[in-house]
Order: C-alpha cells, then structure tokens, then sequence
C-alpha cells in the first residue's frame, strides 16, 4: 500500500512538471515570435526615418556661412566645402535681362549650408530646410551630347516625381528646389559622368543691382519678410523736367502686381516692401535718365 501511494504522488508530481514544461515551451515561442516582430518593424521604421546610408551622407555639418553668384563657377571655401546652390536657375549674370541694353545684373546670395550628401540612385535622405539644391559637374568629353537625367521623388507624393531635371553634360549646372522639409530620393537616367551632389541650405540675404536701360529685370528671390529697393536717377540738367521713371514690382508666380512707384525727376530714394519669402522681378519704364536699382533682403 505504501509503494502504491508512493508512485501515485510520483506520478501526479510527473504530470505537474509536464505541464509546467509544456506552458514554458510556449512562452518561450511566444516571446521569440514578438522579439521577431518588433525588430521588423524597427527596421522597417529606420530604413524609412533615417536621413541617408552611411555611403550617402558625406557629413553633416555646423551651419557655414557662404557667398555665390547664379550660374558662377563653384568657389573653394574649405578642402571640404563646394558652393553649390544658386540664386534661381533662370538668373544668369552673363545676359543681359529680356527687352535690354543695359548691363547684366549683378545678384549675390548669403547662405547657409546646412547638409551635404551624395546623391545615390534610390536612397532616401532628409531635407531639414524648404529650399535645397541639386548639382552636377558631369564632363563627358568623349560623350558630346550626352545629358544625365535625374528625377527627384518625394515620400510624402506617391504620384510620380515632384521635379524632373535634365543636365547637360558639358559642366557644372545646378538647380533650387522648393518644398522641404521632407524625405526625398532621385532616379538617375541618362549618362552619369560624375557624382551628383545635393545640398540643403537656407538663405540668409541677398543684394542684386540692376543698371538701365531695360525693361524688365531677371527673377530674384527674397530671403526675407521685409526687402528694400534703392534707386538713383540722374541725367543731363536739361533733361530733368522731362525724366520719367516709373518702377513696378511683381511677385513671379502669376505675375501679381505689389508695388509701384512714380519718381519723375533726378534724385536717389528707395521702398521698403513688406511682404518677402518669394521670388519676384521688377518692370521698368523710363526715358531721358539714366538709372540704377539696388535691392536688399534684409532692408
């Protein structure tokens, strides 16, 4: 009777640690399959947050301040740092503006050069500022006629790429975007001759002078909610009675009208424009005067 208890107490212990081992194997697995599913979704989550492989960021630096000139050729700053962005891709120094024959205009830009990376096929980077910069120093001597396409897709649109840019591959060209902050990343088409590089920058001024005569003068972007215009009117003292000089302001999109100003005599005096953080161009009519414009952002 004693063995007969014995192994019956054995027994239910046995069963006991059965089904102990049993419920801790299946926590076991439970416990597996969550660590599993969090570390895909982290992954998943990093590979969309990060701001650029480790390839693609070059660095990421302390905000530097530069000076450019549209379309110039880039200035050495440090054995490190290119000046890439330019004022706008329609500003080029070397033209005279539409409809003139006056000198070409003169338009500089202070910035701050916020984040440099290489722009690798597909790879997602982080823009930190609304306005940025993609450029192109292809130079495919034995490939004339060559053109390297680059198509600039954001993650926030799904309908296709938000800006399609087409260099030629004959030198530096650049070209400003518009719509940061944001994750973005580029298909390359074409033939690639060099690196393509993009920056994210912000503006910080801006001075552009214009000398007469001319009609109308190239688009300029204010960096600024408030700007200043500057003019001096001069002439022979016997045309003064007859001088006419009449300056009109215009935002660039849509061609708005913003101000306008009647100065019909010889002098210097200047507006202050109160509304900024756009692009604009200014339309000039005159007649027996000569005539120069200088605008600044900040006044």
């Amino acid at each position: 009777m004693v063995l007969s208890g014995s192994w019956g107490r054995e027994a239910k212990v046995l069963a006991i640690m059965r089904r102990i081992t049993k419920t801790h194997h299946t926590s076991r697995i439970i416990a597996v399959l969550m660590i599993g599913i969090f570390a895909v979704a982290g992954f998943a989550m990093y590979q969309f947050y990060k701001p650029a492989s480790t390839a693609n960021q070059r660095y990421q630096e302390s905000i530097t301040t530069v000076k450019t000139t549209p379309l110039a050729t880039p200035t050495e700053t440090s054995p490190s740092q290119t000046v890439t962005p330019t004022a706008r891709p329609s500003a080029t120094p070397e033209t005279p503006t539409p409809n003139s024959t006056g000198k070409p205009a003169i338009i500089e830009y202070s910035i701050e050069i916020v984040m440099r990376y290489e722009g690798i096929p597909e790879a997602i980077f982080y823009i930190p500022t609304p306005d940025w910069n993609i450029s192109y120093w292809g130079e495919c001597g034995d490939l004339p006629g060559s053109k390297a396409i680059v198509n600039v897709h954001s993650m926030s649109w799904k309908g296709g790429p938000i800006q399609s840019i087409t260099f030629n591959n004959t030198g530096g060209e650049h070209f400003i975007l518009h719509g940061g902050p944001g994750h973005f990343y580029l298909r390359i088409s074409g033939v690639v001759c060099s690196p393509i590089e993009v920056t994210a920058f912000r503006f910080v001024s801006m001075r552009a002078q214009f000398i007469g005569p001319m009609s109308r003068t190239v688009p300029f972007t204010i960096p600024a909610q408030e700007w200043k215009i500057a003019f001096e009117v001069s002439g022979e003292s016997n045309d003064q009675s007859k001088a006419k000089f009449h300056l009109t302001v215009y935002r660039e999109k849509g061609s708005s009208l913003v101000s306008e100003t009647i100065y019909n005599k010889f002098g210097e005096d200047n507006i202050i424009i109160p509304s900024g953080w756009d692009s604009y161009y200014l339309k000039i009519d005159s007649s027996n005067c000569k005539w120069k414009i200088t605008v600044n952002a900040p006044p």
